[in-house]
């Protein structure tokens, strides 16, 4: 008996050994399932918070945007925010803690360290960043074919070549002129005696008149005219050194508007026509503008309106005279008549030369006659034919019907705001935009009656926020810390 129950203890040991061992084994599995699961736990619990993270950045972000301002964007179609980074930074915090604190439960409960929001990377004074919301906004306006019918109707390569050829001549041109009208007063001359007699024929002292009147009317026509009067505009002195684009950026203003020009890119004729449009000019005047001439300010970049009128007239008159100088080579019965004019000074000058001169006179004449008409609306072909032509020789104006004889859209091109995009598509891009912005920020400021500047403003930020997540899950003590960043840009695009 002693021996039986001895090898039942035997037994009964061993049978508590392996029982431990199993429950040992299965407990090891089950640690290793534990944690396992615990890892993977953790793992969607750290995607989830970037998720939740990235997506109160979001939230935080397009509510920051709506701080636009809203009279940039009514009347332009420009998007800006205010470029102040604390400002934003403070509107930031405040969006993504309430986005944070809307939602998440306590195991996935994370905290924001910090945040930031910088707009150096999106200054409203990039031009190209400007253009680029005024061809978009341009695109809604305007459409497409309208556009390309605008390009396809101006003579660009006639008016490029003709201003080529005018520059080439006009710098001897005003001497030339002085030395035949001094040709037409010798010293001693004489008029006619009560009896008809003279020093010469009465046939020739009459041409002689009609030189000397048509010289006349040549200096006269050069003036700007009476109506610049009329524009009493003009921008706060001191204002434009201070805080207006173009001064910031140093673009100086201009006195011409001429230059060579090529068939304008899509993009250019976008924004040239986006100006026409919703700028004011000499024949549209706009309500509540801080200038009248809006597109001629754009042009020279004077302060005033009356300014800038002259400089629009006298900008009109030599791209015309030009025109009308080439029209009158290429019209035989023209050339003829000036042919014979000629004759009557080419004692005095060699026949060519005269020719030119007498040429010359008659495109001044007929070119201020022009101005007239554009200023008030008429319409004045760029390339005219002979029907459109309203002076004489002598100088007086002929009967003209200030409409096109035909209908179609090549006779109709040719009023005011034409003539102003052929000067816009030969203004410099940087330049043009520029004072673009000075117009929106003058009449923005105006209507407000807040400061408005672009150098206080952006069209994006960089956001940045740093998040911290303890680790703690249930079951498994373990002290730390997860961090991670949230960067994320919000810009015009």
């Amino acid at each position: 008996m002693i021996s039986v129950n001895g090898s039942s203890t035997k037994q009964s040991r061993m049978h508590k050994g392996k029982s431990g061992f199993t429950s040992l084994y299965i407990l090891m599995i089950l640690s290793s399932l534990l944690f396992l699961m615990l890892a993977v736990i953790e793992g969607a619990s750290g995607y989830a918070l970037r998720s939740h993270a990235e997506s109160a950045c979001t939230l935080a972000g397009e509510s920051v945007l709506s701080e636009f301002n809203k009279e940039l964007w009514e009347r332009y179609g420009i998007f800006a925010l205010s470029a102040h980074n604390e400002r934003l930074t403070r509107l930031a915090t405040y969006y993504i803690s309430e986005n944070m604190d809307a939602g998440g439960q306590a195991l996935l409960k994370i905290e924001r360290l910090d945040c930031s929001a910088d707009t150096q990377n999106y200054p409203a004074l990039d031009a190209e960043r400007f253009a680029q919301q005024v061809r978009h906004t341009a695109s809604h306006l305007i459409a497409g074919e309208v556009l390309n019918g605008m390009t396809n109707l101006l003579p660009f390569e006639h008016l490029s070549d003709t201003l080529l050829w005018f520059d080439e001549i006009k710098a001897g041109m005003d001497g030339e002129i002085r030395r035949a009208e001094e040709a037409l007063e010798p010293p001693g001359s004489t008029e006619p005696d009560a009896d008809g007699g003279s020093a010469s024929s009465g046939e020739n002292q009459q041409d002689r008149r009609k030189v000397r009147t048509l010289l006349k009317r040549y200096r006269e026509s050069q003036s700007p005219g009476e109506e610049s009067a009329q524009w009493g505009k003009s921008i706060e002195p001191g204002l434009a050194s201070r805080v207006l684009p173009s001064s910031l950026l140093e673009i100086p203003s201009r006195m011409t508007a001429l230059s060579r020009i090529a068939a304008p890119k899509a993009e250019d004729a976008a924004e040239v026509e986006y100006i026409v449009r919703m700028c004011s000019h000499a024949t549209n005047i706009a309500s509540h503008s801080a200038l009248d001439l809006e597109v001629e300010y754009i042009l020279f970049g004077s302060a005033g309106d009356s300014e800038n009128a002259t400089l629009m007239r006298s900008n009109l008159f030599a791209l015309r005279s030009a025109l009308n100088l080439s029209h009158i080579y290429g019209d035989s019965v023209k050339k003829s008549e000036v042919a014979a004019m000629a004759a009557v000074v080419s004692a005095f000058i060699p026949m060519p030369l005269a020719e030119f001169l007498i040429a010359c006179i008659w495109s001044g004449l007929e070119a201020a006659c022009d101005v007239d008409a554009l200023f008030s609306g008429q319409t004045v072909p760029f390339v005219k034919g002979h029907g459109d032509w309203r002076t004489g020789l002598d100088g007086s104006t002929l009967h003209w019907d200030s409409q096109p004889a035909d209908d179609s859209a090549a006779g109709k091109f040719g009023k005011y705001p034409d003539y102003l995009r052929v000067f816009l598509w030969m203004q410099p891009s940087t330049s043009r935009r520029v004072r673009l912005m000075d117009v929106m920020q003058l009449n923005v400021a105006s209507v407000s009656g807040e400061t408005f500047r672009f150098v206080d403003y952006a069209y994006g930020f960089d956001l940045q926020a740093e998040f911290e997540k303890k680790i703690r899950l249930p079951g498994y003590a373990l002290s730390g810390l997860r961090k991670g960043t949230v960067k994320q840009t919000y810009a015009y695009r």
